[in-house]
Formats: structure tokens, sequence, C-alpha cells
């Protein structure tokens, strides 16, 4: 799960020794060693990767450092690595062919044996929609852009108003069939906060953020958004299809026999 966690150029840092579990996800990992600390004596760090450490290019950020010596302008490269390794075998277990096979030869389950859940939050600023000034007109428009936009069936909704007379902020209440939604409206800022509770049709999900944008107008680029893996209901009639289709997406290319005889593994200590 570590390493899909990653889009295809990430690193995943750990500031502790864990290279030698880092190597055996990762393809390419390192284990840093900075000696002279003060307090703590010397410090590790652990970064794993599916591209490589070695040829990758180094980008100064411009990020202060506490300790002089550890400026970049004033070491070599490769002064801190201590350990490297290149695991290609373990590149197989993350790659497009691999797993594709793997699903062909999976017997449809009959039994729903999780329930997962995913809530996106969403941060809509800049909206500029005359919906978003008042609780009807917000809550009216959300369910026409989720029924006609989206195609969800709503089951029940609500808006609750600030108990406070001197604000205008009020909260929106949308149930699905599949989820819920909550629209927290704050007009004197012209923003907006969502929360998006799927636990069926996930697929939709990230139609639903843009409809919901696009309705109290607000661009994506003033949009800020993120996920968080939450509790779900079972039952749901989509649940097959929803297992089938449930990530991470699998973007690599398995290793082929010349890349392994070419490439091999190998180790640096």
């Amino acid at each position: 799960a570590l390493a899909l966690l990653l889009r295809p150029s990430g690193i995943l840092v750990k500031n502790e020794r864990y290279f030698e579990k880092l190597s055996s996800i990762f393809e390419h990992s390192v284990q840093l060693m900075y000696y002279d600390v003060p307090v703590v004596g010397s410090q590790s760090m652990a970064l794993g990767s599916n591209t490589n450490f070695i040829k990758r290019g180094l980008v100064n950020h411009g990020v202060p450092t506490l300790l002089h010596h550890l400026d970049p302008e004033q070491y070599d490269t490769y002064e801190f690595l201590h350990d490297v390794r290149h695991n290609i075998t373990s590149a197989k277990n993350h790659c497009k062919q691999h797993h594709k096979e793997k699903d062909e030869i999976k017997d449809e389950p009959t039994t729903q044996e999780t329930s997962p859940g995913i809530l996106m939050i969403i941060e809509a600023e800049k909206a500029t929609a005359p919906c978003i000034q008042t609780y009807k007109a917000l809550e009216d428009a959300l369910m026409m852009a989720i029924i006609d936009d989206v195609g969800l069936k709503i089951l029940l909704s609500s808006t609750a108003s600030s108990p406070t007379t001197s604000s205008l902020n009020f909260v929106s209440y949308i149930v699905l069939e599949e989820g819920y939604i909550i629209a927290r409206s704050y007009p004197k800022h012209s923003y907006v906060a969502f929360d998006i509770h799927l636990w069926a049709r996930f697929s939709l999900q990230s139609d639903i953020k843009y409809t919901l944008l696009k309705t109290v107008g607000a661009s994506p680029d003033n949009a800020s958004s993120y996920r968080i893996v939450a509790g779900g209901i079972y039952g749901t009639k989509t649940w097959k299809d929803d297992d089938r289709e449930r990530g991470p997406r699998l973007v690599h290319d398995c290793p082929t026999t010349d890349d392994v005889k070419r490439n091999g593994n190998f180790d640096i200590y």
C-alpha cells in the first residue's frame, strides 16, 4: 500500500531506520546518515521511490537549514548516502500487467466482505454564484445540479442557518442513496466548504466535486480538496462494481526479462 500512495515520480520519506522495509517495497531506495547532529548525535532518513535517485538531478528548493553543514551548497551530492539499493523484482508487485493477470483469474465475489467509504473535503474560495447568498437558493441549486448533471437520486435535504442573528452563514444537507453532501456557505467571504461522503459509486466523486464548484461559481484553481478513507455501509446496490473499480490505479509497466538481466538487483553499503 505504501508504494501505491505515490504518484509515478513520487518519493516516500521516513525519518528513521526504515531502509530494509522500503527496499522491499520500492524499486529504488536510499538511506541517508547525518552524523554530528546536536543533542541526538546522528539522524537517519530512508527514501523509497520508483525513480532512480542516482540518475535523478537534485533541486535546491531554497529551504533554510538549521545546521550549517547541511547546506546543500556546502557538501558533495553523495556525501550523506549510507545505503543504496535497486530492487527490480519489487516492481512486479505494483505493475499493470501483473495485476491484470491476477484480476482475470479472480472469481466474482458473492459476499460483501468490506464496507468502505471515502470522504472528500473541498474548500471553494472566490465563489461568485448568487445562490450562495441564501440558504434556499443554494439548496435548490445543489439539488438540481446533482440530479441533472451527475444523475444521482436525492433521498432527503435540509438547511440550517447560523444560530446568531448577526451572521448569514448556513449549512445545507443532502442525503443520497450513495452517501451524503454537506455544504457550508459563508457568503460574506465568498467561501463554501463541502463534505462529500460516499459509500457507493466512488468513481462519481470527482464529477460531484466539479459540479459543486461550478454550481457555486468557484474555479478549480481557487479550490482545494483531499480525501479520507472513512466508514461505509453494507448492502449497497453497486458494491460489486465498486469493488472492481476501487483503486489504487497501477501505472507502471512490468519489468521484462531483459530489464532484469540488464539492471538486476544491487546493493551499495
